[in-house]
């Protein structure tokens, strides 16, 4: 029986998982907007206005974030990957010397 992954769990409860994952980035803007991208600044004190908003929007998003807790959860699902699933599944898992 393989126990319960709480720092999984954690991890999920906090927000941190799935689409909203830690590290979660799409480099390219126009990856998402529908096919025509999205609409760019009218001029450059536009620019720096929205430059500003987006500052302020992550700025506000980081302050609301646990990430002690996040950080802690990441730990646990760490230790829940290497003596939990690495012994009982490992023979299953890539080598590094494995070809793609």
């Amino acid at each position: 029986m393989v126990p319960e992954n709480t720092g999984l769990a954690t991890l999920g409860k906090l927000g941190f998982s799935g689409s909203l994952s830690l590290g979660s980035w799409i480099p390219d803007v126009m990856a998402h907007g529908g096919g025509r991208g999205p609409a760019l600044p009218a001029s450059p004190a536009e620019r720096e206005e929205w430059g500003k908003q987006g500052r302020d929007q992550i700025v506000a998003i980081v302050k609301q974030m646990r990430l002690k807790e996040g950080m802690e959860a990441l730990r646990q699902h760490d230790r829940f990957t290497q003596e939990v699933l690495v012994p009982k599944f490992g023979s299953m898992l890539p080598t590094p010397n494995d070809s793609h």
